[in-house]
Order: C-alpha cells, then sequence, then structure tokens
C-alpha cells in the first residue's frame, strides 16, 4: 500500500477515534459516583443563589479529576443559567492576567485585548457581569501548584474570593486541583480566612475499575468485536501496574492504529505485546513516582 493509499483509505474499525482523546468526557463515569456525588453538593448552594463551596480536590495524576470536572460543569450548565463555571489548567495559565483572561473568555465569548487594557478593568468587568447577571462563579484551576510555584496563587485566591468587597452581592468560590506532586503550600491569613476547603480525594483506580472504564472506552471507540477482553485484561493489568489510566486508554488507540496498518479488523495480541515491550521500555528511562500524599498547611 503506498503512502497515499495508506493516507486516505477510509475503511476504518474506529466507531469515533475521539473517545481515545485525552480531554475526551465519557457519557458514562464509572467508579466515582461518590466523588460526582461530593462535587455536586459543594455547587449545590451556587445553582440556589448562594456561594459554591471551596474545595480542594486531590489525587494521583489520571484518577479522573479533570475528568469529574469538565462532567460536573457540563451537568449544570446544562441545567442551570445561574452558576458560571470556568475551568483554567494553570500548566498553561500562570499569570493574574492569563487567569482571568480565562475568565473573561468563559463569560464574554472573547479574549480580552493582550495590550491597551488595564487588569482592573478586565477584573471589573467580569465582577459587574456576575452582579449584574446575579449569578455565581466557581473557577475550578487544575494543576494548582503551578501557581504556587510562579508565587501568584495568594494574589489570585484573593481577587476570586474577597470579590464581594468591592462588588456587593458578587459570589464566587474555587476548586483546586492538585496530582501527586509533593508540595507544600501557604496560603496568606487574608485568603485563608475566605478559603476553608471541602477535600475530595481520588484514589487510584483497581485493575477491576480500569478494565470497565477502558471497556466502555471499548464500546464508544470501536465498532463490536474489534479487541478481545482478553487481550483488554492485559492491557487493564499494565495500565494498573503503572497507575495511570491514560495508558491503557492510549495503547488501545495505538493498536488501533497498527491493526488499521495491517488492514486488520481485528486488534491482534502479537500487536499488543509488541507496544506493551516498547512501551516497557519507555517507561524504564522515566521512573514512575510513588503517589505521595499532599501536606496542606492554611
Amino acid at each position: 500500500m503506498s503512502i497515499d493509499d495508506i493516507l486516505l483509505f477510509d475503511e476504518t474499525i474506529f466507531k469515533n477515534i475521539e473517545s481515545f482523546n485525552p480531554d475526551y468526557v465519557p457519557e458514562n463515569y464509572l467508579h466515582r459516583e461518590s466523588q460526582m456525588e461530593a462535587l455536586a453538593i459543594c455547587l449545590r448552594p451556587a445553582i440556589r443563589g448562594g456561594r459554591p463551596i471551596n474545595t480542594v480536590i486531590l489525587g494521583s495524576p489520571a484518577t479522573g479529576k479533570t475528568t469529574a470536572i469538565n462532567k460536573i460543569f457540563n451537568i449544570v450548565e446544562r441545567t442551570s443559567d445561574r452558576v458560571v463555571c470556568v475551568y483554567v489548567n494553570c500548566q498553561l495559565h500562570t499569570t493574574r492576567f492569563n487567569i482571568f483572561s480565562q475568565i473573561y473568555n468563559k463569560i464574554f465569548r472573547h479574549m480580552p485585548p493582550e495590550t491597551g487594557v488595564p487588569f482592573s478593568r478586565i477584573y471589573g468587568n467580569i465582577m459587574k457581569y456576575l452582579q449584574t447577571e446575579n449569578k455565581s462563579m466557581v473557577v475550578a484551576l487544575d494543576d494548582v501548584s503551578y501557581l504556587f510555584h510562579s508565587k501568584n496563587a495568594n494574589k489570585i485566591f484573593y481577587d476570586i474570593l474577597r470579590a464581594h468587597e468591592e462588588f456587593k452581592g458578587v459570589r464566587t468560590g474555587i476548586f483546586a486541583i492538585l496530582s501527586d506532586i509533593e508540595f507544600r503550600y501557604m496560603l496568606d491569613k487574608n485568603v485563608t480566612s475566605v478559603f476553608i476547603p471541602q477535600e475530595i480525594v481520588f484514589e487510584p483506580y483497581t485493575t477491576n475499575e480500569m478494565f470497565d472504564i477502558l471497556k466502555d472506552r471499548i464500546k464508544a471507540g470501536f465498532y463490536p468485536d474489534v479487541i478481545s477482553e482478553d487481550i483488554l485484561q492485559q492491557i487493564s493489568e499494565y495500565a494498573s501496574s503503572a497507575r495511570d489510566l491514560r495508558m491503557g486508554i492510549d495503547l488501545l488507540r495505538t493498536s488501533g492504529n497498527f491493526a488499521e496498518a495491517d488492514a486488520s479488523k481485528t486488534i491482534e495480541k502479537s500487536t499488543c505485546l509488541k507496544l506493551l515491550k516498547i512501551q516497557d521500555q519507555q517507561t524504564l528511562k522515566v521512573p514512575l513516582k510513588p503517589f505521595l500524599i499532599m501536606k496542606r498547611f492554611f
């Protein structure tokens, strides 16, 4: 098969290849019922016209924290127009201006000018909107530790949580998401007086839980009978040993691509074993870190 044929080949074993993307939000969100309920409880006051409950969301990478936030935000936005839900990836946005630009974009559907407009105007427009429209706002700060590394955390927390002091009636909250980085963070007293969070912990998935989640992802992403349960079990065990569900999802996607390259309608065990061997070699170069419980100081 020529390069042109490979690129234009229209037969596929993928029903929805986006199901294997990192940002995919599954319709069935398995084995996180208690965490979703806890998030719903923290958001319920905002839906009823009050202030959301500040929350710290803890867990190692690939335990479903970001998916849970996106899922619960989607549900809130579908069922209520009284809450502005903003998700910010703090690996990408670490400055005060960048964080509030993401909030501004969520509310007004466009980014503020990068130059010529003072921060105070952007901040004021956001808070006046919440005040005028009588809406609550919750901001999810994913990988919030990056804000502490950049020494911007206290100011950003203060700007969000104490907005009501300048803009009467404004109701705001923060969902701070932390992974398994050994990290100690200290917030100033004027912030801790308003940031008294509920904690929600995301424990690592078990092998059986990973099997269920990957099976559901297969149902969403592949046509029937593409992969056997025996191979799925092997992938689940591998992902579980690495404590990383994303490895399992990526192996499914890559196995599917290899099967298509071989013009096969199924994923063969030999293909899976080959990919697992490659993954093992790559993993040895970067040792996995053990899960380290966050130490919190307020």
